[in-house]
């Protein structure tokens, strides 16, 4: 995720609702909504009612699919599913390199544990799983490890992705990068959630912790096993430390770092005695002496750098890409090239405007909202300026504007709300302040007001549709709200909450929260609702699946339940 990884870290975009006020009276004359997430949101606001002379179209439930980085589409009843915008490569975080076995393995958000050729060739999934992080190869042993966000693990496999074992399994907040001292009997990994180092023996026994203060954001792990050491980054304070292998002796080795650069993947090339590493929002491959002396730019034209490795036999390495893919260069980085190339990079938000019969989607990890047919056909970027990982939209097609959130990035300095006009004109910031991660976005247009969700304050809350007057709607009992949808005549906000993995409503005011769907839900994402037929639909990214329950959250049914990666935004439309 793109930002997303960030993004989930930035994970995770949002999106948006839109009914008309004709259908929410009653008259079923056309229902738009759309919703999306991953970090998602919904939208509410009125459209143009489809022109009597044209043949009506099948209602249909709209998605984006964060794992096959496409846009999709299938009835109300989960039949007939197609991809409508097509993409490639998901979003790759932990890699790893069998020099010797002349592979490439790599953890990919939305699809699991892959492998390649050393040139990009015959991609196959070793391991089928939502968000893997880091990723490890003991290499001589014949086993793969990696963490998992979504259950907080830590576990390994055969190089074939056969004989899959739970190896950590309890205390654990986000475990991220992994690394092996093969000979010593023990991994090392980084938890982003606990701010802890720890280790343990390679079949997960005798946990330790060896840093437990002073982290921040700790990432990247890479062990010099020869000397002693562990090197590791921490984002949070965009420092590289290293320790002694039982945490004690930390010290800072490069410190000085422009403001948010990103540092998350590491890799150590011991017999040089050179420390690789990536500035995410610099988009930098830098380098320096094992000691954090003579740093160097390696590369400098890359776009979202993370995780890397080194093939020191052959003078490579290799790194994910966020935006790009998976590429390669020489160590000194020169020529680089793409081994595994994605198409539409990272899309979130998705909102439909039926009258005009057009798709909208924030691709996040682009920087870039793009609109397409409803068939997929005639995609066009908007033109707005300064975009900066767009994650949830929201569409008022009656006044011909869109509404959007961001967060902040290395070209964007605050989280953000922003609107422009449909064809992206006139782009306006409108709320700044009080923002920490805005997620899914909806509006209600009748009562000329907006509604979001923020994952970083935990709050939902509301404005006026200029950005004036921002109040506090929730501000308790929230761990990580994502989408949102609004039900004005019915005076109820719906939302999901991926860490508590509920489905709420509460009064249009905060007030009354309620949880409708509490069971079965596993990072519930998008939501929107279809109030013709007193329904709500949403994604779930961990269940892979699009699923729908009456606006009680009775009736809970699974709608899509297969061939699903990693579902995040969802819109419906109904003749």
């Amino acid at each position: 995720m793109r930002r997303g990884a960030a993004l989930q870290q930035r994970g995770a975009g949002p999106m948006l609702a839109r009914v008309n006020r004709n259908v929410a009276r009653g008259q079923r004359r056309l229902l738009l909504l759309a919703v999306a997430v991953g970090l998602l949101g919904a939208g509410c606001a009125r459209v143009t009612p489809i022109p009597e002379a044209r043949a009506p179209s099948p209602a249909r439930i709209y998605w984006t699919d964060a794992g096959s980085n496409t846009i999709q589409r299938a009835g109300l009843d989960g039949s007939g599913v197609e991809t409508v915008v097509p993409h490639g490569l998901g979003e790759p975080y932990g890699i790893a390199v069998a020099v010797a076995g002349g592979k490439l393995y790599w953890a990919e958000w939305g699809v699991g544990i892959r492998r390649a050729g050393l040139d990009g060739a015959n991609v196959e999934t070793l391991v089928a799983t939502p968000r893997p992080n880091g990723i490890a190869l003991d290499a001589a042993r014949g086993k793969l490890y990696w963490t998992e966000y979504d259950t907080d693990s830590i576990r390994r496999a055969d190089l074939d992705g056969s004989g899959v074992e739970d190896l950590v399994t309890s205390l654990l907040g986000n475990p991220f990068g992994i690394a092996l001292d093969a000979g010593g009997g023990k991994m090392y990994w980084t938890d982003a959630g606990t701010q802890k180092v720890q280790r343990a023996d390679l079949d997960g026994s005798e946990v330790e912790d060896l840093v437990i203060t002073g982290l921040e954001n700790p990432r990247g792990i890479a062990v010099d096993a020869a000397a002693g050491k562990l090197y590791w980054t921490d984002r949070g304070s965009d420092k590289i430390q290293r320790a002694n292998l039982d945490g004690s002796g930390v010290e800072d080795v490069v410190s000085e770092s422009p403001s948010g650069s990103n540092r998350d993947g590491i890799a150590l090339d011991v017999a040089a005695g050179k420390m690789y590493w990536t500035e995410r929002f610099l988009g930098k491959i830098q380098r320096a002496n094992l000691d954090g002396s003579a740093v160097e730019d390696v590369v400098t034209a890359a776009q979202e750098p993370y995780e890397l490795a080194l093939d020191t036999a052959n003078g490579k390495l290799y790194w994910t890409d966020l935006t790009a893919g998976i590429l390669r260069a020489d160590l000194d980085g020169g020529g680089v090239e793409a081994v595994v190339s994605p198409g539409m990079e990272d899309p979130r938000g998705v909102a439909l405007d039926v009258g005009s019969g057009k798709v909208y989607a924030a691709d996040a990890g682009a920087d870039r909202i793009r609109r397409f047919d409803l068939s997929g056909a005639a995609g066009a970027e908007l033109a707005i300026p300064g975009l900066s990982a767009p994650y949830a939209i929201a569409l008022d097609a009656g006044a011909g504007t869109i509404y959007w959130t961001e967060s902040a990035t290395a070209t964007a300095a605050a989280d953000r709300i922003l609107r422009a006009g449909l064809d992206g004109s006139n782009a306006e910031t409108l709320v700044t302040e009080g923002l920490r991660y805005p997620r899914g976005i909806t509006l209600d247009t009748a009562a000329g007001k907006m509604y979001w969700v923020d994952a970083g304050t935990r709050k939902i809350q509301r404005a006026n549709l200029d950005g004036s007057g921002v109040e506090d709607l929730v501000t308790a009992g929230l761990a990580d709200p994502q989408g949102i949808a609004v039900d004005p005549a019915g005076g109820k906000i719906y939302w999901t909450d991926r860490r508590t993995d509920r489905i709420q409503r509460a009064n249009l005011d905060g007030s009354g929260v309620e949880a409708l769907v509490t069971a079965g839900l596993s990072n519930p994402q998008g939501i929107a609702l279809d109030l013709a037929d007193r329904k709500m639909y949403w994604t779930d990214w961990g269940t892979r699946k699009i699923q729908r329950a009456n606006l009680d959250g009775s009736g809970v049914q699974d709608v899509v339940a297969a061939g699903l990666h990693t579902p995040w935004a969802i819109a419906l439309y109904r003749p």
